[in-house]
């Protein structure tokens, strides 16, 4: 009995060191971006076999510290959808394309059958543009970045890394005549913590490389950001690769403004990296302000990228 307590009590440090500290000091963020269903395989050895009495308790909180705060199971879409909101509906795809130079037929496949008015793409060149067709979309490619709207784009501003073209895009912020309404839309592709793991595998500064990309991601964030709130909030639309989980310091700190619609309109764990079968992120965010009302959110499958593609419904109401 005791020691099925004092798992949970390790749980409970799990999830306060992931909340807490994650994306902010190095070993939590290492924990944060790690295998997070492994917290749960004690259950197995020390609570199953003693699964009576009293210790079903803290298998019952052990199971859901592991699988809800930790694992960040979402539960909100089972309700978004059953609220109507009068206004214009929209389907928003994000996805990366994984350094892939064509979009691949599983992509094109999925987009003819989800028929969305906006497609935000990553890792994405202009060799991606076949895909579709000038009489049915507007479609512009920034130096890693590429939209296709159904919407004419009106206005067109960029931020390079090292504030350059030719050397990758990080964010691109759109103009949208949406029907009759002027929308601002952004696609961002922000740094990843690869970097600063790799530092620990190779040897090279261990845990201070892994803070060292912290701390430039943090900027970056905070420069994009304050590039963002100069545009009208009310119906933006944030989309894109983030490379940072909605339960990390980064993410609240710069983005938390905004609503995810993926917390208030999807049902799971939302992962969508793929690292191998043994680890998984969430860190593509498709985020929209107060005029839209979320109905619904979903990963799709596998498009040949180790991203998965997020999908959103969405009702600009008025």
């Amino acid at each position: 009995m005791r020691l099925a307590w004092g798992y949970v009590a390790v749980l409970v440090m799990v999830w306060v060191a992931v909340w807490r500290f994650g994306d902010a000091a190095s070993l939590s963020t290492v924990v944060a971006f790690g295998p997070r269903w492994a917290w749960g395989l004690p259950l197995l050895p020390l609570l199953l076999p003693r699964l009576r009495g009293a210790v079903v308790l803290p298998l019952m909180v052990g199971a859901w510290i592991v699988l809800w705060p930790i694992m960040g199971f979402v539960a909100a879409g089972a309700w978004a959808g059953s609220v109507s909101a009068p206004g214009r509906p929209a389907r928003i795809i994000t996805a990366n394309l994984g350094s892939r130079q064509l979009v691949s037929g599983l992509l094109v496949a999925m987009i003819a059958r989800l028929g969305p008015d906006l497609v935000l793409m990553q890792e994405c060149t202009e060799r991606a543009e076949p895909a579709f067709p000038r009489e049915l979309w507007s479609f512009h490619e920034d130096d890693g970045l590429c939209i296709a709207s159904r919407h004419s784009i009106d206005n067109v501003n960029v931020r390079y890394r090292r504030d350059e073209p030719g050397h990758g895009a990080f964010a691109a912020r759109y103009r949208i005549r949406f029907h009759e309404t002027a929308i601002e839309v952004a696609n961002l592709h922000l740094d990843s913590p690869r970097e600063g793991f790799t530092s620990i595998l190779r040897g090279a500064g261990g845990l201070a490389g892994v803070q060292a990309a912290i701390e430039q991601r943090r900027a970056q964030s905070r420069i994009v950001r304050a590039w963002l709130d100069h545009a009208d909030p009310s119906a933006m639309i944030v989309g894109g690769d983030f490379n940072a989980m909605p339960d990390g310091a980064i993410y609240r700190e710069s983005w938390s403004h905004l609503v995810n619609a993926y917390s208030v309109g999807g049902i799971g764990w939302g992962y969508t990296k793929y690292e191998s079968w043994a680890i998984a992120a969430r860190i593509d965010h498709i985020l929209v302000g107060p005029r839209w009302k979320v109905t619904s959110a979903w990963v799709e499958g596998s498009d040949g990228s180790d991203h998965r593609p997020l999908v959103a419904d969405l009702v600009l109401t008025r």
